[in-house]
Order: C-alpha cells, then structure tokens, then sequence
C-alpha cells in the first residue's frame, strides 16, 4: 500500500519525522491485519489452513486493530436506540459470520481512512479534511495497488521563492519522482492534442476544449526540479499523462511526457508495483525537500494527543 505522506495542504504526520512514519506505517498496518484476522477466526471457530484457508495478505499490509474494532462497533450501533449505543455486540459477535472477503474489504476500507487520518492531523494539529477524498476512487486505488515503497502526494501546494504552485499528483518511487496529472474524462471519451495549449475531449456527439495537461506538468517539472537542483538531491523527474476511463490521441511528444490510458492503464499499475527497490535514502530525502516545502493550513486540537502506535 502507497503511503500517502500529503494531501492537499492538510497537516501530515510524515512532516514531523519522514525518516520514521514510513517503517511504522509498515510495521502498524501488518499487526492490525494479524489481530484482524485472529479476531475473524476466534469469531467463527476457524484456524488458519482449514478447509483449504490460507491466510491473505498483500505484501503491503499492516497496522493495528483499536481503530477498526471502534469503527466496527459504530456500523453495527448506527441504527440501535440511542440509548443502546453504548451496548454493543460482543466483538467475536460482530465477526461472527462474515465472510473471508467481507473481512478483507473491511481491513482495506479501514486502512484508507486510517491514511487519511495520517495526512491530515498530527499530535498537535488537525486540518478538515474535504469530504470528496474519502470517496475518491483513483486515490484508494493507487493507495491499495502501489507497495509500500511509493510516497504519494496528492494535489499538495508548493511554495517557491516567488510564490505558492497548486501541484496535481507527486509520486516518489525508490529511484524516480513522478510529476501526473490525471484526465478524469468521461468512460470512453478521446483526448486530442499535442504541444499546443489546447486539447480536444470528445465524447459521442459532444466536443469540449480542454487546457492541455503539458502545461500543469511543466509547472510541476520546473518546481520540483529547481527544489532539487538547489539542494543537490540527485533524483529524475518523469512526466505522466493519466487518463484511466479514456482514450489519449496526442500524437508523438517526445520526451516532453508519457501517455497512460484505459488501453495501458492496468499494465502501467501492474508495472508499477513491480518496483523491487525498497525505499531508499535519496527517496526520503526528496520527500523530506518537497515536505518542507509544502503549504499547510491546520489548527491546533483542543489536547495533545500521545504519540502511540495507532493508525488512527
């Protein structure tokens, strides 16, 4: 699972220390996915190889189970009397019965707003976070199917010298940063263009001029490459047109940028994951140059929270 170490300009745990919330991330999700699991088998009187029941677990997992019980418990109350909220089911009770997959998608759910959680507050700060995240579809994906060793910012503020730049998506992988911007047209409409300033979205009998990715990815180039070049970390920047429901006709461009589409799209994920480098210490020190450079708009909470080991 890709850690999500900024979303928009919210408050991050990854800014306090980058160097430590990775490996913990890592190292939390893996538990909460072992008591997850132990719970669901006690639940339903199941050991671990029965019946032909391996146990699943994706090389990126982890965590710890407090905050999955506690958001258990609120599904299962939401309905009850208020009076009987406080009464909830037994935990084995609450597992009992729940298939294999059901368990799976409910780790999977969890953990995302587990990382939402993480990108958006720390001991001492907290931001508001936009609805519309927590049921973005491109962003659970890519934080489900990447592994561990990609950092994802996700449509963060840059500060430069002159001025704050709204940035699209950061990847960092182990050994390359990549600049995307994502086309999120319709399913089954086609993107003309090329160098130019405008591009063509066309979908049936409908045609809608479009300002050409190019230009947000030069802006992304040109902010995180000078960010680099200032402080000598020695990481390439590659430029990705993403455009997962549609069809990209933008002609031959080069080196100016890739074109991922609904044809390629599930390859490139798949090759993406395919990354066999683990995370690595020119990595961390990009995502520590772009983190600091990042805007954030947080408030102080009412009490500190303790710096425990919680996903939540």
């Amino acid at each position: 699972m890709a850690q999500l170490i900024k979303l928009q300009d919210y408050v991050s745990r990854y800014e306090i220390d980058v160097y430590h919330y990775p490996s913990r991330f890592i190292r939390l999700k893996a538990e909460r996915w072992r008591q997850l699991e132990q719970t669901w088998h006690r639940a339903n009187h199941a050991n671990l190889g029965e019946e032909g029941q391996e146990s699943w677990f994706p090389e990126q997992s982890g965590g710890i189970i407090r905050g999955t019980w506690d958001r258990l418990r609120q599904f299962y109350s939401r309905s009850s009397p208020k009076e009987e909220v406080t009464e909830t089911l037994p935990l084995n009770q609450q597992f009992k019965d729940m298939s294999y997959e059901t368990l799976i998608e409910t780790y999977r759910q969890d953990l995302f707003h587990s990382q939402l959680k993480w990108a958006s507050s720390s001991m001492r700060e907290v931001s508001e976070v936009d609805v519309k995240y927590r049921f973005d579809p491109l962003l659970f994906e890519w934080l489900w199917k990447l592994p561990d060793n990609y950092f994802l910012l996700y449509y963060p503020t840059l500060q430069t010298a002159r001025t704050a730049v709204d940035m699209d998506i950061i990847l960092i992988s182990p050994v390359e940063v990549y600049a995307i911007v994502v086309l999120a047209g319709g399913e089954g409409s086609v993107y003309e263009g090329g160098s130019g300033r405008f591009w063509t979205e066309r979908r049936k009998d409908e045609q809608k001029k479009r300002v050409s990715p190019l230009l947000s990815l030069n802006r992304m180039e040109t902010v995180v490459q000078d960010l680099l070049d200032k402080t000598g970390v020695q990481m390439p920047v590659k430029r990705i047109v993403v455009a997962p429901n549609s069809y990209v006709d933008a002609g031959p461009l080069g080196a100016s940028a890739s074109v991922v589409d609904e044809r390629n799209y599930q390859a490139w994920l798949e090759k993406m994951k395919r990354q066999p480098s683990p995370v690595k210490s020119v990595q961390l020190k990009t995502a520590k140059l772009l983190l600091e450079h990042a805007e954030t708009t947080s408030r102080l909470r009412g009490e500190w929270l303790p710096d425990d080991d919680r996903l939540s």
